[in-house]
């Protein structure tokens, strides 16, 4: 949470929001064919939770894991957590 001591970190994530956010790429979202894990803290005050299924519907080959407990850093939240997520998610080669 070093980010939200920055000075003009609330004009920039304002700003940010105003113009668009992340429905500035979303048309392309569906492009990625590439499977995607989605790992979203389901008390995340800065994204919130709505887009975690926004992204879901958006991105065809996506799975979504909701971490409770947890914000929006999860791999300093819950680290085992997110290390078993990322792990389970990853094709095995042997």
């Amino acid at each position: 949470a070093l980010h939200f001591a920055c000075e003009y970190w609330s004009d920039s994530l304002i700003s940010f929001t105003r113009n668009g956010g992340y429905g500035s790429f979303a048309d392309h979202l569906a492009e990625i064919k590439q499977a995607v894990l989605l790992l979203w803290g389901r008390q995340d005050r800065i994204l919130g939770s709505r887009g975690a299924e926004q992204f879901r519907r958006l991105l065809l080959y996506s799975h979504l894991i909701w971490l409770e407990a947890c914000s929006h850093v999860p791999y300093l939240e819950q680290p085992q957590a997110t290390a078993e997520a990322i792990l389970a998610f990853l094709p095995r080669t042997s």
